[in-house]
């Protein structure tokens, strides 16, 4: 700032003039500084040579309207006083950017201020002239360059010049900015209400949500004449993002009649909020109706659509396929392990895209990349986990030995030979194929024998096994003898007869 203006480096009050902010019509707006608390201020000046005694008084009911107001959506007065030249008055410094200049920007970049950003500052408006209403003040020229926006977004009313008091009247004169200026208040401002300031407001928020004013005109007068007599496009004709129950809420504002808009400012504010609200619900509907809808996938895994028939997943068995002894058990008794279950052939459209790495070396049998020590963990754990063919075996010889005793017990057979079952469960299995299909051989067959003693065996059987049996298992053949309809077989029949008793 040069030194041309005289006020620069001026002391007013206890103010050092800095530097100007703006200027319009007769005021000008400083930048000011208090040495003693060491705070800045807004010092809004008029010159006494070129202000009429209208302005004056204007400007003396401004500070008084500002002074009785305490809230923080309205800027707050810091002095007010004269020197030989000029009327001046210090305000609080907000560091920001006024309404006006902020719609500019957005429509520099053919865009509007977002909508929660201008819902923030209606609603701060809103709740400011409510307050002032409250105190008996009418502020009489809401307008965009009459709100200050901070950093944070939050909007703060100022510049009450043309502030009506209730209890002092005023004059019959029209004041006013003509593209926001109340229908009764463009007939005459000795008309302006509470309404009138919500008029205004309803203006203000048509300007943030469509981008443009109710009306426009290049001459003033056109402008007023349709406030009083033209009804403003609907919002949502004008931005089509805008949900009709917009155009409802906000009209009513802007009706020619002050008792046919809302009782109060904060009103307006909640009908709009309603219709905004429910436009979110809705739109949180139906996108969980869409997902709902949609089918589930999970992250990473490629579903392919075009396999009209199930695919057979390999589960986990308690037999492991890749052992010796599950293969054996599966071509003695025809049935194959889970583990050991065909997959369906590969679809022959291959997928859209390629699969993670981890699906395609499972499908390929390769082994996917890991790290070292997560491929040794992993190693750990499924070692862990798979049951050694050792205790698989006692597991199914302590099974068999279980259903003789039970069998016993019920008196369908005589009690076997203990040294027998002894060396059965003691036997250290050998770790070729041949004897692990051996011994596989040998418990299908003593199953199969059991499920036929179960079928066949009468219901008066004795209550103990004939004496005539034999008592040690055939050692010529490693086959299970037939079981005869009438006469039980002993308990060492069910046992594999491929193992000498010891």
């Amino acid at each position: 700032m040069t030194r041309t203006d005289p006020l620069i480096g001026e002391q007013l009050g206890d103010y050092k003039i800095i530097g100007l902010l703006g200027k319009g019509g007769m005021a000008r707006v400083y930048r000011g500084f208090d040495p003693n608390l060491e705070r800045f201020a807004a010092v809004k000046v008029i010159e006494k040579g070129l202000a009429q005694p209208e302005y004056r008084d204007r400007f003396q009911r401004e500070a008084r309207a500002i002074a009785k107001l305490q809230h923080p959506r309205i800027v707050h007065v810091y002095q007010f006083g004269e020197t030989e030249d000029v009327y001046y008055m210090a305000m609080v410094f907000i560091d920001g950017k006024d309404l006006a200049h902020l719609i500019r920007e957005a429509r520099a970049q053919e865009q509007l201020i977002p909508l929660p950003r201008a819902m923030r500052i209606i609603s701060d408006m809103a709740e400011a002239l409510d307050y002032a209403h409250e105190q008996g003040v009418i502020h009489r020229d809401v307008k965009p360059s009459n709100v200050m926006v901070t950093p944070e977004g939050r909007g703060v009313l100022t510049d009450f010049g043309l502030a009506l008091s209730v209890n002092e009247g005023t004059i019959g004169s029209t004041f006013g900015t003509a593209h926001y200026i109340a229908p009764e208040q463009a007939v005459s401002s000795a008309n302006a209400v509470p309404q009138s300031d919500q008029y205004s407001l309803g203006v203000v928020a048509y300007q943030l949500l469509t981008g443009r004013v109710p009306f426009d005109d290049p001459g003033i007068t056109n402008i007023v004449l349709k406030h009083l007599n033209q009804t403003p496009a609907a919002p949502s004709t004008v931005n089509p993002l805008l949900l009709p129950g917009i155009d409802d809420a906000l009209m009513r504002a802007l009706e020619k009649s002050p008792e046919a808009r809302y009782p109060n400012c904060r009103a307006l504010v909640t009908a709009l909020e309603e219709v905004l609200l429910a436009e979110e619900r809705e739109r949180a509907e139906t996108a969980f109706l869409e997902d709902w809808d949609a089918p589930a996938t999970p992250p990473g895994v490629l579903i392919d659509t075009d396999v009209d028939r199930p695919t057979t997943l390999a589960v986990p068995s308690i037999i492991e396929a890749s052992t010796d002894l599950g293969m054996a058990i599966a071509s003695a008794t025809g049935e194959m392990p889970a583990a050991v279950l065909p997959m369906d052939e590969p679809p022959s459209q291959p997928p859209s895209r390629p699969p993670s790495p981890l699906i395609k070396a499972r499908s390929t049998g390769e082994s996917p990349a890991v790290s070292p020590t997560r491929a040794t963990a992993e190693t750990k754990r499924q070692r862990s986990a798979a049951p050694s063919p050792l205790l698989i075996a006692g597991g199914i010889i302590g099974l068999i030995a279980l259903i003789a005793v039970l069998l016993v017990l019920s008196g369908g057979l005589n009690p076997p030979d203990p040294s027998l079952i002894v060396a059965m469960l003691t036997e250290t299995p050998t770790d070729s194929a041949a004897a692990s299909a051996a011994r596989a051989t040998d418990l299908a067959a003593t199953l199969t024998g059991i499920a036929a003693l179960s079928a066949n065996t009468p219901t008066d059987l004795p209550t103990s096994a004939p004496t005539d049996l034999p008592t040690s298992t055939p050692t010529s053949a490693p086959t299970t003898p037939a079981i005869s309809p009438t006469a039980p077989p002993t308990a060492t029949a069910l046992l594999p007869t491929n193992t000498p008793p010891p």
